[in-house]
């Protein structure tokens, strides 16, 4: 809708170009769409095409596109479903103990 009202095809220069490189084209579609939103896409980045679509379908399901659902389904991918093209500086990626913490704590709070 954005992109119609400025007279663009698309919305994706709000995302990089390597970005837009690195998601499947049905998340850059759901980004698109204002379905989810920059932060998401920023995170779905960290994991590997197919787990984005999985990640998707599960937001989908709960119906709640929020960043940190989508924070807690990146927190319970397995390390060989991340992308190990992209750097991941979160903190709680290399604390094992604290990630325990925080996906028990996310998972309470369902």
């Amino acid at each position: 809708m954005i992109a119609r009202t400025f007279g663009l095809k698309s919305i994706c220069y709000r995302l990089a170009p390597g970005l837009v490189s690195s998601l499947r084209p049905e998340v850059v579609k759901a980004f698109e769409q204002d379905v989810i939103g920059k932060m998401c896409a920023l995170e779905l980045v960290l994991v590997v095409p197919e787990r984005q679509i999985e990640i998707l379908g599960e937001m989908k399901t709960a119906g709640d596109y929020s960043p940190a659902l989508c924070r807690s389904l990146i927190i319970q991918t397995p390390m060989e479903r991340r992308n190990n093209k992209r750097r991941q500086r979160r903190t709680w990626v290399g604390d094992n103990e604290r990630r325990k913490d925080m996906v028990v704590s996310l998972a309470s709070a369902w």
